[in-house]
């Protein structure tokens, strides 16, 4: 199974000998078996809430696009964005959403990753 990337290209899983590997879609003789929806959008679609847990963290990708998303706007403060939802993440969500008009409560639900994600 591989993942279509976009020009032609996709990514698949070779197994521990190989790793990951990128290749044309052309080489592997694909058959397109369905689509997912969210290459239309640039980002994926937020599948949970996010936010902080003292003691327990969430962690993720998709902690740590929204990171990166608030590293890029200036609410987070860091040379290296990690996947760890903190209680840093939480300051900056918060400040994001009063920034924003949106509901101040620290979590990352559809209408902050909405607006996050713009």
């Amino acid at each position: 199974m591989a993942t279509y990337v976009g020009d032609g290209q996709c990514v698949e899983s070779r197994g521990r000998d190989y790793g990951i590997v990128k290749r044309s879609v052309s080489a592997g003789g694909w058959v397109i078996g369905g689509r997912v929806d969210w290459f239309e959008e640039e980002y994926p679609p937020l599948t949970r809430n996010l936010y902080y847990i003292k003691g327990d963290r969430m962690f993720g990708e998709d902690v740590r696009l929204c990171k990166e998303k608030l590293c890029a706007k200036g609410y987070l403060k860091s040379k290296y964005v990690d996947d760890i939802f903190g209680k840093h993440t939480d300051k900056a969500v918060r400040a994001f959403q009063e920034d924003n008009d949106l509901t101040v409560d620290g979590i990352i639900g559809q209408n902050t990753y909405k607006k996050l994600m713009e």
